[in-house]
């Protein structure tokens, strides 16, 4: 899509419940503290076009798509490597040492590479994008931006 072009745009949101752990932070209170938040995530996708039904696209598969994140995420612990590695007292996290990992945080840990509002809202739209059901190049139908909104306050987004 160019920018310029007409489009119509969807919007489908969901929640899950997380924790998560910053290695680093401008909030001393969020520092090396596992703690979590009730979010809130917001899919926008586009079309220049309608389909044959007079829709971006079905809702049915974008909550089939976002179903996904939300089975994997919801009441998960999400932690860098760096956090993981420091809590098993090793240099560097590896598959290895997932099963000890997960013994220690629970079956739902999740792997992030940064676990904050901005990279998972990065994570999801690459995700969303790539899903078949979401990505129609003939119409020009793709997921345009994804919003997380970790507070009622306040959200990141990729676009």
């Amino acid at each position: 899509m160019k920018i310029g072009d007409d489009m119509y745009t969807i919007r489908y949101a969901f929640n899950f419940e997380a924790a998560h752990r910053l290695d680093s932070a401008f909030s001393k209170a969020c520092v090396d503290t596992i703690h979590g938040h009730s979010y809130k995530v917001e899919v926008f996708i586009g079309a220049v076009m309608l389909d044959e039904n007079g829709m971006v696209v079905d809702f049915g598969c974008v909550k089939e798509a976002c179903q996904k994140i939300r089975d994997r995420l919801d009441h998960a612990i999400m932690l860098s490597r760096e956090a993981v590695a420091k809590v098993l007292k090793t240099k560097t996290f590896g598959s290895k040492d997932i099963k000890k990992a997960k013994r220690i945080f629970g079956e739902k840990l999740v792997i992030i590479p940064k676990p904050t509002a901005e990279m998972m809202a990065k994570l999801f739209f690459w995700e969303l994008r790539s899903d078949p059901k979401l990505s129609d190049a003939l119409r020009s139908l793709r997921v345009s931006s994804v919003r997380v909104h970790e507070t009622a306050h306040g959200w990141a987004e990729y676009s």
